[in-house]
């Protein structure tokens, strides 16, 4: 699926023929005004049901409205083409629930060339790894945890060699909360009267690291459970 969106937020759906890499590099070509600025995260996403990947790929600023057309060449020679005729200056591509095997076929590690249209805005030279941080380790409340307090001491193993450390609850409705903790931190009290007896929750614990090109790079590990009737 591919996402087009403008900077007023409203969205564009359409065909996303090969889905997209991690960027790193440098643009060339163009005046410091003229730049495209790039932000890409990968994602790993682990449950009970296995583990999951995913790619975003975020092109934005004014810059972007002139040009017309972007062209990705992988290490193993697939290509996408996209083209930009409304002149929007806010594209994202998304490519998510991938298998490894998919994963690592369709983005490989390995060298990727970029150009723009027209080519006073540059090429670029990147490169894609896939160092993603260490899966966190839930320890309490274990994934079909039932009769959970509706105010637990949530846990997890210390995690080591990450740039930043997220907590996400939700419910069927959404999010319940998120909050940003310390990269040491490895316990978080849910605040009273927050959750709801006899029902079921998901907690996620998401860790991040940073690339030396500063793109973002994540693992999420995710359990469910249900608060008990107190």
């Amino acid at each position: 699926m591919l996402l087009v969106r403008r900077k007023d937020d409203k969205k564009i759906p359409g065909i996303l023929a090969f889905a997209f890499i991690v960027i790193s590099g440098m643009n060339t070509g163009a005046t410091a005004q003229e730049q495209v600025q790039m932000n890409v995260t990968m994602s790993k996403n682990v449950s009970s049901t296995g583990q999951t990947y995913g790619i975003s790929f975020d092109l934005s600023n004014d810059a972007l409205k002139s040009v017309s057309r972007i062209i990705i060449d992988g290490p193993r020679g697939p290509r996408i083409r996209l083209n930009n005729p409304l002149n929007f200056n806010d594209i994202v591509l998304s490519a998510v629930n991938l298998s490894l095997d998919e994963f690592n076929s369709l983005f490989p590690e390995g060298d990727y060339k970029i150009d723009l249209v027209p080519s006073a805005f540059g090429k670029l030279k990147v490169h894609m790894t896939h160092n993603f941080p260490s899966t966190p380790a839930l320890t309490y409340p274990l994934d079909g945890s039932v009769s959970v307090p509706t105010n637990p001491v949530i846990t997890w193993a210390p995690i080591t060699g990450i740039t930043s450390l997220q907590l996400q609850l939700t419910d069927n409705a959404g999010f319940v909360l998120s909050t940003n903790l310390p990269i040491n931190a490895t316990s978080y009290v849910v605040p009273a009267n927050l959750l709801k007896t006899n029902t079921g929750y998901e907690v996620s614990l998401e860790t991040n690291v940073t690339d030396f090109a500063g793109n973002v790079l994540n693992t999420t590990m995710s359990v469910s459970f249900t608060t008990g009737a107190q």
